[in-house]
């Protein structure tokens, strides 16, 4: 969904894969009704909100690429040829 704006951008295809999975995959944890909120939370025993302070890497990765992508650190552009 995201492939032509990165191209028009001329960003690097790897920086759309991180973006996807900074956003999806290490997000999916802290939404109650996803697969691994709901998988987390019944190995815990415990609601999604009690082990959000725990989860550092989760929410720390997200400030991490916002951050990385409003200054430009590690944003790869694509080689015109």
């Amino acid at each position: 969904a995201f492939r032509s704006t990165f191209e028009r951008l001329h960003l690097h295809p790897k920086n759309l894969s991180r973006t996807i999975e900074d956003a999806g995959t290490v997000i999916n944890p802290l939404v109650p009704w996803s697969v691994c909120g709901v998988f987390i939370s019944q190995a815990l025993g415990v609601p999604v909100l009690e082990y959000l302070p725990y989860a550092f890497f989760c929410y720390l990765s997200l400030l991490l690429t916002l951050l990385f992508g409003f200054t430009g650190v590690t944003i790869s552009k694509r080689v015109s040829r």
